[in-house]
């Protein structure tokens, strides 16, 4: 008697594992770093890297924060334009994402196009581990494209924090301090 209540509950729990396995919805999103990041690989700027930290970086170290700071500001025009976060999350850190996401509107196309076209890095502080950096784009030029056709060139002073979590370079804080426009 006992052998046929074992037996029973065994089937009984191989119907629910076999019933939740099938309830399962699988994800075929590939892992982060198997994704292609079509918005940082169209992207072109220059970048040029000072350094005044008392801690300096490798020279291998500054080459991926050059090509990280590029994709971080090609996210960020993404965003500029079209007001779509989700491209751009593994660009943020969890607490940026989160403040960028609080007030999100939903998608909303932009009709200014924002491309920015050159930036000079003065690294103030680089982390002894090398998983933070704070820095000044003392010169960054933005361009606007404007509906009508017509461009502003800005130039810009922004303060910056990033922090090295996963594979890349992501932006934790960002301060505009000075934005003027000019005639290149």
């Amino acid at each position: 008697m006992t052998r046929y209540i074992f037996l029973s509950f065994f089937v009984l729990v191989g119907i629910l594992l076999f019933s939740m396995a099938s309830i399962q919805k699988v994800s075929m999103e590939p892992p982060y770093f198997l994704q292609f990041d079509t918005i940082a690989f169209h992207h072109q700027t220059q970048v040029t890297i000072d350094v005044v930290s008392s801690v300096v970086p490798t020279t291998e170290q500054l080459e991926v924060l050059e090509k990280d700071y590029k994709a971080i500001w090609a996210h960020l025009n993404y965003i500029h334009f079209t007001n779509d976060l989700k491209p751009g999350k593994d660009r943020f850190t969890e607490r940026f994402y989160k403040n960028l996401s609080t007030e999100y509107p939903g998608l909303l196309p932009g009709a200014v196009q924002r491309k920015d076209l050159s930036h000079h890095l003065i690294l103030k502080n680089w982390s002894r581990d090398g998983l933070a950096c704070q820095l000044i784009d003392s010169v960054a030029v933005l361009q606007y494209q404007l509906p009508s056709g017509d461009s502003l060139f800005t130039q810009a002073t922004i303060a910056m924090a990033l922090y090295y979590q996963g594979d890349n370079w992501r932006l934790d804080a960002l301060s505009i301090q000075n934005e003027q426009p000019f005639n290149p």
